[in-house]
């Protein structure tokens, strides 16, 4: 087992999410209301993945020599989830696209990938993330593992394998949504630069108006992106 240290998390900063289009009317009828939601986003933190740094894991370090032409990189997300007026988020979603150049980047490895019981949630911020080699055509597989039924899940990861991937987040009868999260994903690139956008979404219930979703793709706002550079 090899585990890779992650910087702690920097200062997080707040992100304002606007209403839905088709919503915006409906949130008129309540002035008194609150017409966005903000919660807070860490910068994203990029660690470079190297053989070396992985050299205690025989399978692990086979596949980055058999893989050279590719770079690896962890990203750690950070986030949090306060509600306004003290209405519950019932859904929140955490995505991230890869674009590369002509050469494909995709998330090989993802962690958290399922949360169904509040210990795993309280396991959630940490300041590293253990890998294990799930075969040479899957890369690395998170070590977090679940066999909760669907129904019982509080977060899910979605995309492994894809340039599109991310978390979901449902409130259970046992568990809510809010409170601080660290998410980790591993990025496989072999372009010279590969340029991460962010998107946050989140499901409110509001006051007298239901469920109302929020939504921003982050493109101005410095937690909104990041970049995995080019070999020196």
């Amino acid at each position: 087992m090899v585990t890779i240290d992650v910087p702690r998390a920097s200062a997080t900063q707040e992100v304002e999410l606007a209403p839905e289009d088709d919503q915006r009317q409906l949130l008129k009828v309540r002035p008194d209301l609150s017409k966005s939601f903000r919660l807070s986003l860490g910068i994203p933190i990029v660690v470079p993945l190297t053989a070396k740094q992985v050299s205690g894991s025989k399978p692990i370090t086979d596949f980055f020599n058999a893989h050279k032409e590719n770079r690896f990189f962890l990203v750690r997300l950070a986030t949090s989830f306060a509600s306004p007026n003290a209405e519950p988020v019932t859904r929140a979603w955490l995505k991230v696209g890869l674009k590369a150049g002509k050469a494909q980047a995709m998330v090989i490895a993802m962690d958290p990938m399922q949360i169904s019981k509040e210990s795993e949630v309280k396991q959630s911020v940490k300041d590293g993330i253990s890998l294990k080699m799930f075969g040479a055509t899957l890369g690395f597989e998170s070590t977090r593992e679940t066999t909760a039924p669907q129904g019982d899940l509080f977060m899910t990861a979605h995309g492994l394998q894809t340039a599109s991937a991310g978390w979901e987040l449902r409130e259970t009868g046992k568990l809510k949504i809010g409170g601080a999260f660290a998410f980790d994903l591993i990025v496989r690139t072999a372009d010279k630069e590969t340029v991460g956008r962010i998107q946050a979404m989140v499901e409110v219930r509001r006051k007298l108006l239901g469920l109302i979703s929020y939504k921003s793709k982050l493109d101005e706002h410095p937690t909104g992106k990041f970049l995995l550079p080019k070999s020196k």
